[in-house]
């Protein structure tokens, strides 16, 4: 709901625009405060409201943490956390996207406070939209060491390689290496261009 233009931000906007939303109802429905249409949309847009202030504020944050063992094993530590919403599933199904292996491969990780960062939880339907972006933004670094590691192995220059569905590729040619190729040569580094990476 917009009152003059612009995005509801404070309480004050808040009460403005439910009674706008309210008086429109009302309007809509021929002044009848009873219609139970009403109290569930009102009750709606309340609620919708209150919890997108609180996501808007606080949670537009949230951690993850990519870890890739020797064997392209990967385990996921996010501070968002599930309650039955399918997150683990979710969350597997980003990574076997962006990293082309199977989902057994795949890990995922929350609620542990040994082993996760801080995280904001879940609420307002923030965990995909946040957690799953941090996931991806990790995921994204995991590839781009990967470019660095495939052009080093590979004798190419980073801006050849290409990665799609699990193997890091020479543009142009039929050289490449599979992501767990390049996950074992991080561990076991006698091929590794150490001058560019830890």
């Amino acid at each position: 709901v917009r009152t003059t233009g612009k995005a509801l931000t404070t309480r004050e906007d808040l009460s403005i625009g439910l009674g706008v939303a309210i008086a429109k109802v009302l309007a809509a429905h021929d002044g009848t405060p009873d219609d139970i249409q009403l109290i569930s949309l009102s009750t709606t847009l309340a609620t919708n409201a209150l919890v997108e202030g609180v996501g808007g504020r606080v949670g537009l944050y949230e951690s993850a943490v990519v870890r890739v063992d020797p064997t392209g094993t990967i385990s996921v530590l996010t501070g968002t956390h599930s309650h039955g919403q399918g997150h683990d599933t979710t969350f597997a199904q980003l990574v076997c996207d962006k990293l082309g292996v199977d989902i057994e491969a795949v890990e995922i990780v929350h609620g542990d406070s040994d082993r996760t960062a801080f995280g904001m939880g879940t609420y307002g339907s923030r965990s995909l939209a946040v957690g799953g972006t941090a996931i991806s933004k990790a995921l994204d670094k995991v590839i781009a060491k990967g470019k660095i590691i495939a052009a080093h192995m590979l004798e190419a220059a980073d801006a050849d390689i290409e990665f799609k569905d699990g193997k890091f590729t020479v543009t142009g040619t039929d050289r490449e290496k599979s992501f767990g190729e390049i996950a074992l040569s991080a561990y076991v580094p006698h091929n590794f261009p150490h001058d560019r990476l830890e």
